[in-house]
């Protein structure tokens, strides 16, 4: 397992068809790193996935460090991953996109 906790995470469909998605979280222990690889964090079910690849900026933060930018992208499959260079333990962002 590559993501511990995800905490405080929600999503959400407006009544105009644009998903919310606010996410946090903290890697596993032995991993010590979410953005190694692009692991999958999440996903997002039938009715709630993009149009197409949304990739929006998020802050990321290693342990004991100042963070940064990291990313996350959610995939038409509706796949969530996070980045970040360097690798981070922690991290969290939102997205706002329109749905299918």
């Amino acid at each position: 397992m590559i993501v511990e906790h995800v905490w405080i995470s929600k999503y959400c469909r407006d009544l105009f068809g644009r998903v919310h998605i606010k996410m946090s979280m903290q890697s596993d222990s032995l991993e010590n790193t979410i953005t190694a690889n692009s692991p999958v964090v999440a996903m997002m079910p039938e009715g709630f996935r993009p149009r197409e690849t949304i990739i929006a900026a998020a802050y990321g933060w290693p342990n004991n460090a100042v963070g940064g930018i990291a990313t996350m992208v959610v995939r038409t499959n509706g796949e969530i991953t996070a980045r970040g260079v360097p690798s981070y333990a922690y991290a969290q962002g939102q997205i706002t996109y329109l749905a299918k």
